[in-house]
């Protein structure tokens, strides 16, 4: 009696012990695990965000040259370390600017943070072009003598986001849907002269005197767009982004490019732009602009010119850049009499 008492308690064990093993095995050979959550997310700008209009010249030659690129990196518990899941996805670009994109991942049911960020590329391509992105974590413009200035798709945004997902931990075949809604990190600031009509005036008066200007611009009809600008940034400039903290994390001087001015208007003329990370809502750079005909003659000089900078907004400096004369050291700050229109989207 007591050897079948024996034998009964084993058994019972055994059987015990297999019921707790085919509950916890897990697929093998490339199976399906069930517990897994399938999250589909939805990457998208913010809806309330205005897109800043593009020149008529991105309008004309760029906007079939760049892809949308975004990058997601998927952390458990906390952001930092190794993500869980890392994306590189490349879309075109949506007619209305107002780009989405859509992937889905397979996760376990736990507690996770989204990092995503988006910027343009070229045309069917996911490699680097105006930012390096090693990580998240690590984003740069160009070293100093590389860098690229008045180019309109510069446009970034980004977005942290927790996505939790512990309450399907005992739920088999689930399916999430999630948006991830991005921001803009940075802020644009452009130039405009508003002196057009008095530069060809001055133009016409000088037609006899050759020798000191471009003899291109001495003709009835000069061509403006020879014109060239230089922007140069006078101390440090954030030349990094963690969007992993959403905060610039790098910092560097002789920071400059050149480009060609742009007639607007009779009276208007773009000179050039640029797009500037910000540390918070809103910070300062402060710029030196140079402005030469085709054949490197000075035309005019601007210097320590504070232009304040708002995260997501477009600060826009109007003055007779190209006509008025500018004490040396002064520029804009303390006796710019001239515009500075933060442009905020409704």
């Amino acid at each position: 009696m007591k050897k079948t008492t024996i034998y009964i308690a084993c058994l019972l064990v055994l059987v015990s012990t297999g019921c707790d093993k085919t509950v916890l095995e897990f697929p093998e050979n490339g199976g399906v695990d069930p517990t897994l959550v399938n999250a589909n997310l939805t990457l998208a700008i913010d809806p309330k965000i205005e897109p800043y209009e593009p020149t008529e010249r991105s309008k004309a030659s760029e906007a079939d040259l760049h892809d949308v690129r975004w990058i997601v990196e998927v952390f458990r518990d906390e952001i930092g370390g190794e993500p869980v899941e890392r994306r590189v996805l490349g879309c075109e670009q949506a007619a209305d600017g107002y780009h989405t994109i859509r992937t889905s991942l397979a996760l376990h049911a736990a507690r996770y943070h989204v990092v995503a960020w988006m910027d343009y590329v070229d045309d069917g391509s996911t490699a680097d072009k105006y930012y390096h992105v090693n990580s998240l974590s690590s984003i740069s413009v160009p070293e100093a003598g590389n860098y690229i200035g008045d180019e309109d798709h510069k446009d970034t945004y980004v977005a942290q986001q927790e996505i939790d997902l512990r309450a399907y931990r005992d739920r088999w075949n689930e399916t999430v849907d999630a948006t991830v809604t991005l921001q803009r990190p940075m802020a644009k600031i452009e130039f405009i002269t508003t002196d057009i009509d008095k530069f060809l005036d001055k133009l016409a008066a000088r037609r006899t005197k050759a020798g000191d200007i471009a003899e291109n611009l001495l003709t009835k009809n000069p061509d403006l767009s020879t014109i060239r600008v230089r922007v140069e940034y006078a101390g440090y400039f954030p030349s990094g982004f963690n969007a992993y903290t959403n905060k610039p994390n790098d910092a560097r001087t002789g920071m400059s490019f050149g480009c060609s001015m742009r007639p607007l208007s009779d009276k208007e003329a773009h000179l050039a732009s640029d797009y500037i990370f910000v540390n918070g809502s809103e910070s300062a750079v402060k710029v030196n602009l140079s402005i030469r005909d085709g054949e490197g003659n000075l035309l005019n000089e601007i210097g320590d010119i504070d232009v304040p900078i708002v995260r997501g907004k477009l600060t826009t400096i109007r003055d007779e850049f190209l006509t008025r004369d500018y004490a040396p050291g002064i520029g804009i700050n303390p006796e710019f009499d001239g515009e500075i229109d933060i442009v905020i989207p409704d």
